[in-house]
């Protein structure tokens, strides 16, 4: 390997470690506000989850964003941004990504013992059992934290970050651009995690660049006030939930409130997750 080629994945590496670390080259910026941790505090609260009848493009996956209020009731910490190609390397010794040759990233593109990578691209192709197996592997190497998907209220809440609108950019489309990669601007690939503006939260890519698996089984939401669910106990068939959109889907599906759902087996170009962690 160069010494450009270590730099970047023991950067990388750094996330998965108790300390801040920086993405990529130290760089990762959104305007002004720099990407200075990896993982981000989300305090406790409660929130409106789903969304008010008359939403538009509310019922396109069906009638299932019944409004209800939900407290998170502990502090957890979400990671800033997806699990990128050089992360999941790390922990799994492959990429099956996409968006990992060349032609994707240029000048930030790595061949390392002849696997393709796209420093700090998001992983993808990555099916909920993947996003699981990951997980076990990297708490394996954990001592400090113990790694997670989130829960479906949480990655809502964090998403959120105490917006009611539609979007936590706002109510209307006509900023999402500057929040998120759809295929209005992303040419039908992903891109460089953490270069569009983040959330209250200081979340980035919550909509758009990559669909994020959440842990819950797909079900519908429980009637009245509820304290950290954890959605269905089981599925038929095995459907398990995503949320935030993706570089592939127009800028509606960024919607906060909105429920995606596939086989927990399912792999697509479009697809990837992102950590929580606690301490153990």
């Amino acid at each position: 390997m160069t010494q450009k080629t270590i730099f970047l994945m023991l950067t990388c590496l750094a996330v998965f470690n108790s300390y801040p670390c920086r993405a990529g080259n130290g760089s990762a910026t959104a305007g002004s506000q720099e990407l200075s941790s990896l993982f981000v505090k989300i305090p406790p609260g409660t929130f409106i989850m789903g969304s008010p009848v008359g939403e538009p493009h509310r019922d396109v996956f069906g009638d299932d964003e019944t409004q209800h209020v939900v407290t998170i009731s502990k502090e957890f910490e979400m990671q800033a941004t997806p699990v990128t190609q050089d992360q999941w390397y790390l922990i799994m010794g492959y990429n099956y990504s996409y968006c990992r040759k060349i032609e994707f990233c240029k000048n930030e593109h790595l061949d390392i013992n002849g696997v393709q990578i796209c420093h700090n691209y998001p992983v993808e192709m990555i099916s909920w059992d993947d996003a699981k197996n990951f997980i076990e592997k990297l708490n394996q190497k954990q001592k400090q934290y113990s790694y997670r998907l989130p829960t479906e209220a949480e990655w809502e809440y964090a998403a959120r970050a105490g917006s009611n609108t539609t979007y936590y950019s706002g109510k209307y489309e006509s900023k999402l651009s500057l929040y998120a990669w759809t295929t209005e601007n992303s040419n039908d690939q992903s891109h460089r995690v953490g270069t569009k503006i983040p959330n209250a939260f200081g979340l980035y890519d919550m909509e758009g660049n990559v669909w994020e698996w959440v842990n819950d089984f797909y079900g519908p939401y429980p009637k009245g006030h509820v304290i950290d669910p954890h959605g269905a106990v089981s599925h038929p068939y095995q459907h398990r939930i995503y949320r935030g959109g993706s570089f592939f889907w127009p800028q509606w599906t960024l919607r906060s409130a909105l429920r995606a759902t596939d086989s927990q087996d399912l792999e697509l170009i479009d697809r990837g997750f992102r950590l929580v962690r606690t301490r153990k």
